[in-house]
């Protein structure tokens, strides 16, 4: 009897204890386009809801809803879905601002199609949208891209088309455009001059420096030449010839009031057929300097190492040196290796300059001068290795020959007190 009043006790205990049972509500989202992609909790939920409008059971409780359609800002809301009852979004989308950040490369030959232009701004389309290459006159170049909102990642088939200025238009799904005026330039590369030299590399403030000899290819009758640096104005030269053979400017620049520093040497045959490659130095004779050297290759491009550290490229200048002497290392392809020495003095500006010899041939010449100024530009200092401590080893004794006879006595005591 006991047991059976058990057994019942414990069944009314359990037909007390609730059933858990989920408890789901429903969501009705519909938005203006449709089409958005759902993310619940932090989720993307468009693989079982798909896109809207959908009408779901969810979860009772608190959650997050985003709402997501390309082109337009993301819509993002909090609901509270309780049990059998449905909680509407009805969501009306509103245009992200479409916008040209920058385009980047923002030239290339009309040889073939170039690849890897990438345009930054906001408002894109990763799909739907369209870029396309526009010019007065001449038919659209479409670019073939993919990416995001922000950044697109086109190709552009340039082969035969017109040198010169392009507007880079972009177009998002909604209809949204923005124009980059004249942001791409159409080059030839049939006219494109390259540099190989100019003499001399330097020159004075407040001076009208006279340039010798720019040396290159492909310079046209009416080629100009320019000094440019970042964030400075560009120092326009004064052409006085260019042979016919199109390989050889001679010239002047005003230094007149100019920043001293390093600048790149530009060779112009158009605004769009131009080429920037050497380095020209303005120094200011009354400036004071840290001790540097200026270091010039005939040819340039030669790779420089200081006691086996590499520093630089001719030609340029290595500022902030250690006072002391050197090993120099040259290397450029198709000539020999060249090793010499330079000595870095105290606040002085030293040229080191050497004619590389070309693989066959059996001359060179190197000369090191010292300047009374240099501009600073970059700091670095020179490792200088050290050699390692050695252990001297140290040479053997010889035995002291009273030790030896006192060991003798000692043995010869024990011999005696044994025998006793």
């Amino acid at each position: 009897m006991k047991r059976f009043t058990f057994f019942v006790c414990i069944s009314v205990l359990l037909l007390l204890i609730p059933v858990g049972v989920s408890a789901n509500g429903y969501l009705d989202i519909r938005t203006t386009p449709s089409g958005a992609t759902t993310f619940w909790d932090g989720q993307d939920r468009s693989d079982v809801l798909g896109l809207t409008p959908h009408n779901w059971s969810y979860p009772t409780g608190t959650h997050s809803v985003k709402l997501h359609l390309s082109g337009y800002d993301d819509y993002t809301t909090t609901v509270t879905v309780i049990e059998g009852s449905t909680v509407s979004i009805n969501h009306v989308f509103t245009n992200t601002e479409l916008t040209i950040d920058g385009i980047s490369p923002s030239s290339g030959f009309n040889t073939s199609t170039l690849h890897g232009v990438t345009i930054s701004g906001s408002g894109f389309s990763a799909s739907g949208g369209s870029v396309v290459l526009k010019k007065s006159g001449e038919t659209n170049i479409p670019g073939s891209c993919s990416g995001s909102t922000t950044t697109l990642t086109c190709s552009f088939p340039l082969a035969g088309e017109r040198v010169g200025t392009w507007n880079v238009v972009v177009e998002n799904a909604a209809g949204q455009s923005d124009t980059l005026v004249n942001g791409f330039t159409v080059k030839s590369q049939s006219n494109i001059p390259t540099l190989n030299s100019i003499t001399p590399s330097s020159g004075e403030t407040n001076t009208t420096v006279s340039i010798t000899a720019l040396s290159g290819t492909n310079f046209g009758s009416n080629a100009y030449m320019k000094l440019e640096r970042s964030n400075y104005n560009p120092i326009l030269g004064d052409v006085t010839s260019v042979n016919t053979a199109g390989t050889r400017i001679v010239g002047t620049f005003d230094l007149d009031y100019q920043a001293a520093g390093d600048y790149e040497v530009c060779v112009y045959n158009d605004a769009t057929s131009y080429t920037c490659d050497l380095t020209f130095t303005i120094i200011d004779p009354d400036a004071e300097t840290d001790s540097s050297v200026y270091f010039e290759t005939n040819p340039t491009g030669a790779t420089v190492w200081l006691d086996n550290e590499r520093v630089g490229t001719s030609v340029f200048t290595y500022y902030n040196a250690i006072p002391g002497t050197y090993d120099v290392l040259l290397r450029k392809t198709g000539y020999k290796d060249y090793a010499g020495t330079v000595t870095v003095l105290e606040g002085k500006r030293v040229t080191f300059y050497a004619r590389l010899t070309a693989l066959g041939d059996d001359t060179a010449t190197v000369t090191a001068t010292t300047a009374k100024t240099a501009t600073t530009i970059k700091k670095s200092t020179i490792k200088v290795p050290t050699s390692w401590p050695s252990d001297t080893p140290a040479g053997a004794s010889p035995v002291d020959p009273a030790v030896v006879i006192a060991a003798a006595g000692i043995a010869l005591g024990f011999v005696v007190i044994r025998r006793r």
